[in-house]
């Protein structure tokens, strides 16, 4: 625990507040240039997170898309009955998963992705 010496004469312990109000008083090109390079991190992490998801489930960035839209138009058709009984389809959709004929499971896939293709 850090203090420091007030005008008053008296020791005055030192907050998180009170240095982070400093360094924007003292170093504002600094502190922006950090704010700038902590929100490029979290858009890239997002980005990061997002391709090892399709990379590990081996679809394409389209048949993301597409898939999410079949999962809502299937959704809407069991909650207005219109689908048949068919406890594999349901499932699937509970689950927000549809099975991908091409994915050979996550280690599989990433193997396949940073394999040198000739």
């Amino acid at each position: 625990s850090s203090v420091y010496a007030g005008d008053d004469g008296k020791y005055h312990p030192v907050t998180w507040v009170m240095v982070v109000r400093w360094c924007l008083r003292r170093m504002t090109s600094v502190c922006a240039t950090a704010l700038g390079l902590l929100i490029i991190a979290a858009v890239l992490a997002v980005m990061l997170i997002y391709h090892l998801k399709i990379v590990l489930t081996n679809v394409t960035t389209y048949e993301e898309y597409k898939r999410a839209a079949l999962l809502a138009g299937l959704r809407e058709e069991i909650a207005a009955g219109k689908m048949p009984d068919d406890k594999s389809i349901k499932e699937w959709v509970r689950r927000g998963a549809l099975p991908n004929a091409y994915s050979r499971g996550a280690w599989k896939n990433l193997l396949e992705m940073l394999r040198a293709h000739p």
